[in-house]
């Protein structure tokens, strides 16, 4: 567990300070998360928050430790898995500079910018399948 946390602290560093909760926020979260049994998978230094939808898709949320290739080889791992589940994967994020990492996702994207919110400025939707 203390490994899944260095993976909190430290995304929480890269990608949450000056939200309007604080780092054991974040942590404690994690940890009930986890002790709840609710999906995750861990690919190296990539925490990845996985919620089934209705009708085939499934969204999902990373946190990471390492750098653009790690989340960039954590994705597509995950992508490739899913798609035995589900026909399409959605994650949502506001970093513009994860767009250009969806050019390595190995699978269709479309990325649109639907401005919904904190952590919601773009959507990338994954096809799994044709």
């Amino acid at each position: 567990m203390q490994d899944l946390l260095e993976i909190v602290r430290a995304d929480f560093a890269k990608n949450h300070i000056g939200r309007e909760y604080d780092l054991h926020v974040a942590e404690q979260g994690f940890t009930d998360y986890a002790r709840l049994g609710l999906p995750f998978v861990v690919s190296g230094l990539v925490i990845i928050f996985v919620t089934p939808k209705t009708d085939g898709v499934v969204e999902f949320h990373c946190m990471n430790k390492g750098d653009g290739k790690d989340l960039s080889a954590a994705v597509i791992g995950f992508l490739k898995d899913a798609a035995a589940a589900y026909e399409t994967a959605v994650t949502y994020y506001d970093n513009p500079r994860v767009s250009n990492l969806m050019k390595f996702s190995q699978v269709p994207v479309t990325v649109t910018k639907i401005d919904a919110g904190l952590d919601k400025t773009y959507e990338a939707r994954f096809t799994l399948r044709s």
